[in-house]
């Protein structure tokens, strides 16, 4: 006997909500920034001028987000053909899987994301991958885009100094291991009220 939960998924948009599968050749709308952990899929149809359509006012009607039409063949995501809709490239963004080891609180790091939309994951030491198929390897590049990928350092040589935030004066680029903070106070001010502080006032 059929019950009222069977017959929501006659509604197409409700079941492919629920269906986390998407079939050959089906164009997807997803939001390529702001990245997330995983790819944010907006909208689903076998057409691609409505695919389209919908990625366009998705883009118009979002300040902060950016969105792109993309074709579901093989198993991957392709960048359609500008007219035709068919498969031209493959994509940079695609669903990456973590291996299960790095999705744990135990994980000695954090998982970053590249540009491309390329999960990686950040250690203490070293940059590693932590895909499913692919993990535990040490890269300095992303296997999908070749960007160069860098832990975040603090420098503790290059800083602002507090008496300088502001100033129209400052400059603090280095030549050599010596940062030249102003032409006015090259070494920088001693304490927090520079005579010489400068503000454009437009």
């Amino acid at each position: 006997m059929d019950t009222p939960t069977d017959f929501i998924f006659l509604e197409e948009s409700i079941a492919k909500k629920c269906n986390p599968k998407f079939g050959d050749r089906e164009y997807l709308v997803i939001q390529t920034y702001p990245l997330g952990k995983t790819i944010r899929v907006v909208y689903r149809s076998y057409d691609y001028c409505d695919a389209d359509q919908k990625c366009q006012l998705e883009s118009l009607s979002h300040d902060y987000s950016c969105f792109a039409t993309r074709i579901y063949h093989d198993g991957k995501l392709w960048i359609p053909g500008n007219m035709s809709g068919i498969p031209y490239k493959i994509s940079e963004e695609q669903f990456w899987e973590i291996h299960p080891d790095y999705k744990s609180s135990d994980a000695d790091g954090e998982i970053e994301i590249c540009d491309c939309s390329y999960l990686y994951f950040v250690g203490r030491t070293s940059i590693l991958t932590c895909l499913k198929n692919d993990n535990g390897r040490s890269i300095n590049i992303c296997p999908n885009c070749a960007a160069t990928l860098q832990e975040e350092e603090e420098d503790d040589d290059d800083f602002v100094p507090s008496a300088c935030r502001g100033c129209t004066n400052y400059h603090g680029d280095f030549y050599g291991d010596i940062q030249l903070i102003c032409a006015i106070h090259p070494s920088g001010w001693s304490d927090d009220n520079c005579p010489d502080f400068s503000v454009d006032i437009d």
